[in-house]
């Protein structure tokens, strides 16, 4: 997304909006602007960081850290996606049937359009559905929750 682009987005977020954002060491200006403004504007701010926190955090409703050490001389992504899928699997929790039920919604509307079963959802399998749930996992769980209220 260009800086323009993010500029016009963030004016529209306010207090029934949520901007998860991503700030990892070398934090990206841009990035850092649209959330200050996105919590200026009345947005939640969810953040997923390293251990040293993005500038960010003093704005964010929640802190979700991921480990970035790794055996190189490089810092590792890998564990972000984790906590990514903590975060949705806490959301999905959270509200019920209503986001699995958005996600085969437009499954059948993508199979319509496109007159095939093959879809985006295709590859991902049964799955756990409504009646297969596992677990109750939360993002606390996660090891790096720190959440203000």
């Amino acid at each position: 997304m260009r800086d323009s682009d993010r500029a016009a987005a963030s004016l529209d977020l306010g207090r029934r909006d949520c901007a998860v954002l991503f700030g990892f060491r070398r934090y990206q200006p841009d990035v850092i602007a649209f959330g200050q403004a996105a919590a200026a504007g009345g947005a939640r701010v969810v953040l997923v960081t390293d251990p040293w926190l993005s500038p960010l955090a003093g704005v964010a409703s929640a802190v979700l850290t991921a480990q970035v050490t790794a055996p190189s001389p490089f810092d590792s992504l890998v564990p972000a996606p984790a906590v990514v899928e903590a975060l949705i699997a806490a959301v999905v929790h959270e509200l019920g049937d209503a986001p699995r039920d958005r996600i085969a919604a437009y499954d059948s509307y993508w199979s319509r359009r496109h007159g095939s079963s093959a879809g985006p959802g295709s590859a991902r399998g049964p799955g756990p559905g409504p009646a297969h749930r596992t677990g109750t996992g939360t993002a606390s769980q996660s090891g790096g929750e720190h959440e203000r209220r």
